[in-house]
This record gives C-alpha cells, sequence and structure tokens, in this order.
C-alpha cells in the first residue's frame, strides 16, 4: 500500500481507485480457493461480498480489470482440469458455477449504483455515436517501452511535472517499482516450484497488463480490446492497467523473497545467485558511461534532470550493493532469517517513502501543481471572498461565465457555472462546449449566454463589451493567493425560465449551426427534432419560479392560451416527469435545454427528478443482501 503507484492515486484525488484496487488480492485469494478446496459452496457469500463491495467502491475501471483477471484465471484452470484426466467433468462445471453465482451475487449487489450509472452511460460522453470515447483520446495516456526504465529509474523520463519528457500528455509521478522487487519478482518467477497453473497466471497478468497499457503504442493488440470487449471503449488512460502489472510482480517478487531465505545458509547456491545479481552492474555501469550519448537533447539541455537521473542510476546500484551485503553478512554471521525479511522490508521501504516524498512534496521537480495544501489555503478556498459575497446577494437563478477558473470552485457556494470539469459529461451539452471551442471562442456567443442563463461574466481583466457592464470589483480567490476580479452583468440576460414566440423543427446538427449564428435567439425561434406542438404566443404570458432545487422545480405560468415553455435546465430523458400531470412529455430543446407545452389560465406543475433505475437498483441490492446473509446463516443453522 505504500507503493509509489498507489501513493500517488491517493494524493492526486484517485481515492476510489486505491480502495478499489485493495480488493484484488482477497478476490484472487477466494478466486484459487473455489478451484481447489472441496467445500465450495462456502465460498459463495464471501466471495460474492468482496465482487459486490468492490464494484461498490465506485471505479469501475479496476472493478472491470479485475473481472478480466477473474476471466483467465477461469480459462487457465479449466484448461489445466481438463488436462488432468482425474477430474471430472462435474467437479469443473461445479467450480465454473459457483464462480458464476458469486460473480451474478456481487453484481446484483452493487446495482444501487450501477443500473443509473448503465442507463446514464448511453447520454454521456463515454458513449457518445455508440464509439466510446474515441480510441484516440481513450488511449492518450498509454504507457511505452521507454516509459518502462521508469519502473527501475524514476528519473530517466523527468520523474514527472514540467521536467516531464514521456509520450503521455503530462504526468506528475512516475510508474515506479524499483530494482530490489524486479530483481525478487524474476528470482520468484525461475526459481519458485508453486503449481504450475499459479505461475502461468500471474505471467499472464502481468503480460497482458502491460501490452494493454501500451495503449496507442500498441494499437493494434490494444483494438481487440477497443472493439471486442463489452464497455472497453468507455475507458481512457491506458497506463491504469500497470496496476495489475505491480500486483504479479509483487506475488512473484514475494517468492523471490522466500527462495532467498532459504539459501541465506547455503554457501554454494548464495553465492552462485549473488554473482548473477552482481552482473546487474555491468549494465548500470554502462548506462552510466554511455548515458549522455543516447539520450535526447532536450535531456542534455536540463542539467538538473541529467543530474537527477544520474543519481538514478547510482541509487540503483548502492540498492543492489546493500542486497548483497546484506546477504553475505546475514550468511557469514549466521543471523536469525527474521531479521534479513526486517532489514529487506526497510531498505525497500525507505526507497519507497523517497520517491513518495517526491511525489507528494516535489523538491527536485517542477510539478503541474502543489499536491499538499496548507490548512490555511483550504480554509481560504472554502471561504467567500469579496466576489463571492457580491454574487450571492443576487437571489435569482442565474449563471455565470468564469474566464478566471478553477471552474469548480463556484459549486462550494451552489453558484452555477456553465463551465466546469467532469469526466462524464452529457454528450449533448459536451458537444455544444467542443463545437463553441473548435470556433475559437473565448467568450461564448451572447445567443449562447442568453440560452444558458448567463448573467454574470467573472474576468481578471477590464472588459471593452457592448452586452456587459461593470457592475463589481473584488477580491477572488484563486490557488494560493487573492486577485482583483472584475465582475460584468450580461446585458442581453434571459431567465432560467421564459415563453418562447416560435418553434421549428430540424435535425441535431442543424440546429446547432442555427444556435450558433449571431443573428439565434432562443426566445423569438428555438428548435426541437420532433413534430412541433401547436400554440399561439402569448406575449402578456408570466412564469413564478415558486421552488427550485437539484432534483425538484415547481413553476407557476399564467397565460391566455397553450404556450410552450423553455427551461433552461439540462435535457435528460432518463428520470425527469411532471408530478401529477404524466402525460405531459418533456422535449429536448436546442439539444441541449428542456421545454413543455403549458396549458392556458392559471398552471401549477412540479417537474421532478424520479428515476425507476434508481429504485430498482436499490430493490435489487437489498435483495442481494438478504440472499448472501441467508447463504451465510443457512449452515450454521443447520449445523446446530
Amino acid at each position: 500500500m505504500i507503493s509509489p503507484y498507489m501513493i500517488a492515486m491517493t494524493v492526486f484525488g484517485h481515492g476510489s481507485q486505491v480502495m478499489t484496487a485493495s480488493y484484488i488480492p482477497f478476490i484472487v485469494l477466494l478466486l484459487f480457493k473455489i478451484y481447489d478446496v472441496s467445500n465450495k459452496f462456502y465460498y459463495i457469500p464471501i466471495f460474492s461480498i468482496l465482487i459486490g463491495f468492490q464494484l461498490q467502491r465506485g471505479h469501475i475501471q479496476i472493478a472491470y480489470y479485475t473481472w478480466m483477471m477473474i476471466g483467465l484465471f477461469i480459462l487457465i484452470s479449466n484448461y489445466y482440469l481438463i488436462k488432468d484426466k482425474a477430474i471430472d467433468a462435474y467437479y469443473i462445471i461445479k467450480c465454473n458455477l459457483i464462480t458464476l453465482i458469486s460473480l451474478i451475487f456481487g453484481l446484483l449487489l452493487s446495482l444501487n449504483i450501477y443500473l443509473p450509472v448503465l442507463n446514464y452511460l448511453d447520454q454521456s460522453t463515454r458513449s457518445s455515436n455508440n464509439a466510446g470515447l474515441g480510441i484516440e483520446f481513450a488511449t492518450q495516456w498509454s504507457f511505452s517501452i521507454k516509459e518502462a526504465l521508469s519502473l527501475i529509474f524514476p528519473y530517466f523520463l523527468g520523474f514527472g511535472g514540467k521536467l516531464y519528457v514521456g509520450s503521455m500528455p503530462f504526468t506528475d509521478y512516475p510508474n515506479y517499482l524499483g530494482i530490489l522487487v524486479f530483481i525478487l519478482a524474476i528470482y520468484g518467477f525461475l526459481k519458485t516450484n508453486i503449481n504450475r497453473k499459479y505461475k502461468v497466471y500471474f505471467v499472464l497478468v502481468a503480460l497482458f497488463s502491460f501490452l494493454i497499457s501500451l495503449g496507442h503504442n500498441f494499437i493494434n493488440f490494444y483494438k481487440i480490446f477497443y472493439y471486442y470487449f463489452p464497455y472497453f471503449n468507455k475507458f481512457r488512460v491506458p497506463v491504469y492497467l500497470l496496476v495489475l502489472l505491480y500486483f504479479s510482480l509483487l506475488i512473484f517478487s514475494s517468492l523471490g523473497l522466500d527462495y532467498f531465505s532459504k539459501i541465506l545458509y547455503d554457501r554454494n547456491k548464495l553465492y552462485k545467485n549473488l554473482k548473477y545479481i552482481s552482473i546487474v552492474f555491468i549494465p548500470l555501469i554502462f548506462l552510466f558511461i554511455i548515458y549522455p550519448k543516447i539520450v535526447s537533447n532536450n535531456i542534455l539541455s536540463n542539467i538538473s534532470l541529467y543530474e537527477l537521473i544520474n543519481k538514478d542510476i547510482i541509487n540503483t546500484m548502492l540498492l543492489l550493493l546493500l542486497f548483497i551485503i546484506i546477504s553475505l553478512f546475514i550468511h557469514i554471521k549466521k543471523i536469525s532469517v527474521k531479521y534479513f525479511y526486517i532489514i529487506l522490508i526497510m531498505i525497500c521501504s525507505y526507497d519507497y517513502i523517497r520517491i513518495n516524498h517526491e511525489i507528494i512534496s516535489p523538491q527536485k521537480h517542477l510539478p503541474h501543481k502543489q499536491i499538499l495544501k496548507s490548512k490555511k489555503y483550504v480554509n481560504k478556498y472554502l471561504s467567500k471572498d469579496e466576489t463571492v459575497d457580491f454574487l450571492l446577494q443576487d437571489k435569482t437563478k442565474y449563471r455565470i461565465f468564469d474566464v478566471l477558473g478553477p471552474q469548480n470552485k463556484w459549486s462550494t457556494f451552489n453558484i452555477e457555472n456553465v463551465n466546469g470539469y467532469h469526466p462524464a459529461k452529457l454528450a449533448s451539452y459536451n458537444e455544444l462546449i467542443n463545437k463553441l471551442n473548435s470556433r475559437g471562442y473565448s467568450l461564448w456567443p451572447t445567443s449562447i449566454l442568453k440560452m444558458l442563463n448567463v448573467k454574470y461574466l467573472i474576468s481578471k481583466e477590464k472588459l471593452q463589451h457592448s452586452s456587459f457592464s461593470l457592475v463589481h470589483k473584488g477580491s477572488l480567490y484563486v490557488p494560493d493567493k487573492y486577485i482583483d476580479a472584475f465582475v460584468y452583468v450580461f446585458n442581453g440576460y434571459q431567465n432560467r425560465f421564459f415563453f418562447i414566440e416560435n418553434l421549428s423543427k430540424l435535425t441535431k446538427d442543424k440546429i446547432f449551426s442555427q444556435i450558433k449564428t449571431p443573428d439565434f435567439s432562443p426566445k423569438l425561434n428555438s428548435f426541437i427534432t420532433e413534430k412541433v406542438p401547436t400554440f399561439q404566443f402569448d406575449d402578456s404570458a408570466s412564469v413564478e419560479l415558486l421552488h427550485w432545487s437539484p432534483n425538484r422545480i415547481k413553476i407557476k405560468t399564467t397565460a391566455s392560451s397553450d404556450q410552450f415553455l423553455v427551461m433552461s435546465e439540462i435535457y435528460y430523458p432518463n428520470g425527469w416527469k411532471i408530478n401529477s400531470y404524466p402525460e405531459m412529455k418533456i422535449i429536448e430543446v436546442n439539444n441541449v435545454l428542456r421545454g413543455i407545452m403549458i396549458p392556458g389560465g392559471e398552471f401549477e406543475f412540479e417537474m421532478i427528478f424520479d428515476p425507476s433505475d434508481v429504485k430498482y437498483g436499490t430493490i435489487i441490492t437489498w435483495i442481494s443482501i438478504l440472499l448472501i446473509f441467508g447463504l451465510i446463516v443457512t449452515p450454521i443453522i443447520k449445523k446446530k
């Protein structure tokens, strides 16, 4: 758990990945037991709980990789069981059936999360046009053969941050394993006599995880999984697969450590193996000498990076030397083997801690961002400043357009921003943003700002624009400092809810083209992709917001005849409905917003988010909990 990879995931905000990955050893252990012990049914509830709890941690990508590991083990186990003719078909079927039942129970246990996720998937960027993320985007963070050297030399490609010279867009940490763990893993593979089935399994896990992690650097292999494995195309960052490589190498490393502990007092075997390890010094010394001749000029021009890489090579040689000295010392002095374990664990821990310290609190490289933040910083970040105070005085429903960032900060104060980061945005909204950004807009067209209910623009510079008027100047806290921010009101601000004069039918592509034109006005003419309802615009019609929350909107309207109401709220088909008026249909307007036909007269309605998938998923989860509990309790009752 102190490996640099796990620490990096934790400090960079990927806690769910760490929690999900932490279940892998236990799941693999239970999987082995299902295929190896006689009383298999006892493991169904335990294995189901592990699978379910891992899925509940919320990092579906790592859970998916775990299921790939499970599938691989089933194939290998079946091969060896069939090969062993002493095993009958019933035994093989029983093992597979127990595993399948456990996986199903585990999946059912997590459906309170994943049933809504699966329904959302088709509407998100992860499933745009049923092509997932797009293979180029999905493989941006791909490992490489050159990058593999960072498993042993953390600074070989600059560690991370501004010194990084690898093939990924950017990174703030190396995928470090360490020379001792790597050498012990080689010995674990070569020298141990564990069941051949397990050895083949961990070798294939390590091999496949490494090859798939290469992503666009081994694209034809990656395409097999991307195009033919269900849901695999929804994932990005192939380098995440290295967690399986680490797991397999650590298994072999522990076996290698066990092998060395057994030969510590055998002079011939120990000396022979230490000689083999000493040979590693030759390529290290050679690398130290010729390194300046094989690296690119951009590394040589960076004196700091060049020096760090040289220190890397020296540190690696020192770690090897320490291992040899300790082994010889234990052998000569006939000291208990437990001290060999303790000293070696201390050395490896120190090696990992020095890398972890550089990841968490960089001293030698320049990160993209500081990870450790003082309590003072956090307090200021979460506290109101003059700009926030000003915006909070406005009690109407509105959104802001922030040209400063960080974009997600505003959510701390329930101020809605049209920008911001989300790993799986709604595809419709993301497409709108991408089309606007592709045209080079730093400030979106005023027609789009109207449509999205933008009222204020936040800038650090004075703005000369006929559509905006300065209304406030005050402090705004951005990372590590206060700056002067200018708040401009958008003169063309349009209410969150408005009646439209005309409604036209167009295809989705034509709608996107129309709403980007300078003369587009969402109130004068909006667009839908279905049959246009009949209505006559009433200029005197009014709309009053009675209540607003993310899951519930209550509105009162008054009009002389039927009207079409547009709500500047994102359209999502799965779950939103008009309470008490189920026959009223919510229509997608301008590809991103909601619209409904409102009857004439005084009308009050409530729009609520009440998705059936959440309800049914929760019911299924509770039923599976009761079934698993029954599987645990039944044998205990029978014994009594």
